[in-house]
């Protein structure tokens, strides 16, 4: 009589082994998921990370460009004036005879001569003053 109960017991005993084991895996599986979400979610994190770095250095070097365009001015010694900012682009590119001086932040960088002018581009010797950090004379052109 208590060998069938013992049977019956240790029947039981498996069946209830073997569905946790069936409940573990279906939890394993669940935690799986769940990780490859965490995983997918961390590789569109870093991605919007590396976009907004990408934008943040980006805005600030148009920043530091404007800065410096600001402060750009040629002294024109044929006209006897300044040219200031952005002017100083469509001045360049239509450069008439003379000398003009460049100065960067108020910082006379050089002067500068004209060479030749074509159709498409102005260019020029430009001799760095005493106390510029350049060194050496460089071909300029604008077009």
């Amino acid at each position: 009589m208590f060998g069938v109960i013992n049977s019956l017991f240790s029947g039981l005993g498996l069946a209830g082994l073997i569905y946790t084991l069936l409940l573990q895996r279906e939890s394993l599986e669940t935690q799986r998921k769940e990780l490859q979400k965490q995983e997918m979610e961390l590789e569109i994190q870093s991605r919007e990370i590396k976009q907004q770095r990408f934008e943040s250095s980006f805005i600030q070097i148009l920043q530091i460009h404007n800065n410096l365009t600001r402060s750009l001015r040629i002294f024109d010694e044929k006209n006897n004036k300044f040219i200031h900012g952005v002017d100083c682009f469509s001045y360049l590119s239509s450069w008439p005879n003379g000398i003009v001086y460049f100065w960067l932040s108020g910082q006379l960088l050089c002067k500068a001569q004209r060479r030749e002018h074509s159709r498409s581009y102005v260019t020029g010797v430009a001799t760095p003053q005493s106390d510029c950090p350049l060194s050496q004379k460089y071909m300029i052109s604008f077009g």
